[in-house]
């Protein structure tokens, strides 16, 4: 049997982990939206169907 402190700990530890995958993402996407203007992340003349 486990600890639910060491249950605790480690879905904290994940969600650390995830919210700093997702802001990282965030960050990358601004920085494309805004720096790479040549190709837009969803072009309206030509949607990849």
């Amino acid at each position: 049997m486990q600890s639910p402190e060491n249950v605790v700990d480690r879905r904290s530890a994940g969600k650390t982990m995830l919210r700093q995958r997702v802001t990282t993402l965030e960050e990358d996407l601004e920085k494309g939206a805004s720096g790479g203007k040549k190709c837009r992340p969803f072009p309206s003349k030509h949607p990849k169907l």
